[in-house]
């Protein structure tokens, strides 16, 4: 396989196995759509190769020893150093639903910002796994490009692995290798779906790293495309949303429009790339533009436009009523109020899908 895209999931549990029904998804929709392109030259995994990464164990093996003990985390923390006061005092009055997500999913975001010694160990097993996936793939044939897709925390972790794999030789022990730090090595596009890497960003900054396009500095970019997609109502990546450079120009793509809501987990991966205003310009960066055709994008517009949104009307507007209002409390950007703001969002999701029978 010519092209090689590495896939990193966001916050929540994935086993080894997290990844099957994503890419069968992936691979699902130019048969849904209907592209010609795939019917002629076959599908989508004669063009792709799509490599998961999972980095979970970094949490899990935390997570099984404090069994959602807000005490446990909170001694954790009072160890190394890490002030989450209001998060612990907001799990200590939760709701049993906002309780179960916050144990399921957003401690991973706490854990992964708040502790440099899960982050490291994070960065530590997608680096590790980028490098040993590429030279394997490598080996077994000619590799055209690699792109990287990330959804949510993924891409703060991208962000972050990136940048150190650009920056730093992997120590082997025939000595440094630099053969994948910037000027031997460059990824043809970052997808930074949901993106929160500016608001749980530390050294360097998102602004300040290789993590940009060739068209802002070409002797320092790791990557020569970027495309960010965020939906309208999801509320992680409103948080200090992604602003880029000016000068990143076309190398950099935003595109817009992205709000409707066929599932109330509006921050969920597969309803981000069931919207042609997603999967179209990720398919184009990565092929090239001949896969989905003008005349194809407006009607896969359309088929996907005309999906009906949940049809219990009160509960759908109460739901975008409450992002609002969630979004509104984030906007200090205070890190502490995201990961409350979320847990709340994802609560109200599940309490808005339960209504709405």
């Amino acid at each position: 396989m010519p092209r090689l895209l590495f896939i990193l999931h966001g916050m929540g549990v994935h086993d080894a196995n997290w990844a099957e029904p994503t890419v069968r998804h992936i691979a699902r929709i130019p048969v849904e759509y209907g592209y010609s392109f795939f019917e002629q030259s076959g599908p989508l995994e004669t063009h792709v190769t799509l490599a998961p990464i999972s980095y979970d164990v970094a949490f899990t093996d935390l997570l099984t020893q404090w069994a959602e003990s807000a005490d446990e985390l909170e001694a954790f923390a009072d160890t190394h150093g890490a002030d989450i006061g209001r998060c612990l005092s907001f799990l200590r009055n939760a709701s049993p639903t906002e309780n179960r997500f916050f144990w399921t999913s957003v401690v991973d975001v706490l854990m992964y910002r708040f502790f440099s010694i899960v982050s490291a160990r994070v960065k530590l097993i997608v680096r590790e796994e980028i490098v040993r996936r590429f030279n394997q793939e490598a080996a077994a044939g000619a590799i055209v490009d690699v792109s990287v897709l990330a959804h949510s925390l993924g891409t703060a972790v991208a962000h972050d692995s990136l940048s150190v794999l650009a920056t730093q030789p992997i120590m082997t022990p025939a000595g440094p290798n630099r053969a994948f730090m910037t000027g031997n090595f460059q990824f043809k596009r970052i997808f930074q779906v949901a993106n929160v890497s500016r608001v749980l960003q530390t050294d360097p900054g998102v602004l300040a790293s290789p993590i940009h396009p060739f068209t802002f500095n070409p002797s320092t970019s790791y990557t020569r495309g970027y495309l960010n997609f965020r939906h309208r109502f999801d509320v992680f990546p409103a948080v200090q949303p992604f602003t880029p450079h000016a000068d990143w120009k076309a190398g950099y793509m935003e595109p817009g429009g992205v709000r409707r809501i066929l599932g109330f987990n509006v921050h969920d991966l597969d309803l981000y790339l069931d919207d042609p205003r997603v999967h179209i310009p990720l398919l184009r960066q990565l092929i090239g533009p001949e896969v989905v055709s003008p005349d194809e994008e407006v009607a896969a517009l359309a088929q996907y436009d005309a999906k009906a949104e949940p049809q219990c009307i009160a509960e759908l507007e109460a739901f975008k009523d409450r992002v609002d209002s969630l979004i509104h409390e984030c906007t200090s950007g205070d890190l502490e109020d995201l990961i409350i703001g979320v847990t709340r969002a994802l609560a109200s999701a599940k309490e808005a899908k339960d209504a709405c029978v």
